[in-house]
């Protein structure tokens, strides 16, 4: 049973993905492709290369000239969300965990994806494949999948790319968006990185807390990880700083040299409004996130 507190949640969530995407992606596209398709569109003069199955052959006799029917074709893709779900999104230096943004995050996305015609599905995982849905566009199929995310409670286990990643090489979709939304506190994911970009399109958005790049300076943090449960001590040095900052920046430029468009974004109010303009960015250049029906 959904409380109203949730309810109430996911109203909100959805009528301020459709505010953000009024300026966005405001207004349907088609895409026409000649041949065989879902919807007449017009009848047009023969060109060079048209499939003769779709000559008009009564349009010419009455107009003298060689026509033929087009029709629009769906060009609808799947927008495939990876959801990090481990215990490290638990974090929080400030007001708001990192878990909460990308529960939001991944909310928007899964909005976003049906208001612009695509199927959604979504994969939260930790250590493995934790929740799965299958893509579908109906609303009602979204909604649930929304509510799911935003009483998701991270689990105490540990973060593994690579079994997400290896989970969605099994989909059976030929052309599919996938998204990744994570903390990226990770390290053996760079192969099936490698061979799922060979597959889809990516994106990833990886959420981090200004405490997890920067140690307190003249301080000792007594502190637990989250996933592990061990307990540590640290101690402001620049060279531990350092490298929180390099580990960063590497993952970064991993992502760049196979062509995977990245954002980062922090537990800030500004960070939905981000991640929509990085998408609309995105879709400028050709990246499939945009209206299910483009033209071409």
């Amino acid at each position: 049973m959904i409380s109203a507190e949730l309810r109430a949640r996911v109203r909100h969530i959805s009528l301020r993905t459709r505010r953000l995407l009024h300026s966005t992606w405001a207004g349907g596209q088609r895409s026409i492709q000649k041949g065989a398709g879902l919807e007449f569109d017009q009848i047009r003069e023969y060109a060079p290369g048209d499939d003769i199955r779709r000559i008009d052959w009564k349009g010419t006799a009455r107009s003298s000239r060689l026509v033929v029917k087009q029709y629009r074709q769906d060009a609808r893709a799947t927008v495939y969300l990876l959801v990090d779900g481990s215990s490290s999104t638990t974090f929080a230096s400030h007001h708001e965990q990192k878990g909460a943004v990308i529960a939001e995050i991944a909310s928007v996305l899964a909005l976003a994806g049906h208001h612009t015609g695509n199927n959604v599905g979504l994969c939260v995982f930790t250590d493995k494949p934790h929740h799965i849905v299958r893509p579908s566009r109906d609303i009602n199929h979204i909604f649930r999948m929304v509510s799911y995310l935003l009483s998701y409670e991270p689990h105490q286990k540990r973060t593994s790319l690579a079994a997400a990643l290896g989970h969605t090489m099994r989909l059976k979709c030929r052309d599919a968006l996938v998204v990744i939304i994570s903390d990226f506190i990770d390290d053996d994911f760079t192969r099936p990185l490698k061979l799922a970009a060979r597959k889809y399109e990516l994106a990833a958005i990886r959420c981090f807390d200004d405490g997890e790049r920067e140690l307190p300076k003249q301080m000792t943090v007594h502190c637990r990880d989250s996933e592990s449960l061990l307990r540590h001590e640290l101690t402001y040095s620049p060279q531990k700083s350092r490298i929180l900052g390099q580990r960063a920046k590497q993952q970064q430029q991993f992502l760049n040299n196979y062509g995977i468009p990245f954002l980062d974004v922090r537990p800030h109010s500004g960070a939905l409004d981000d991640v929509v303009r990085f998408f609309h960015q995105q879709t400028q250049h050709g990246f499939g996130y945009g209206p299910a029906m483009r033209t071409v």
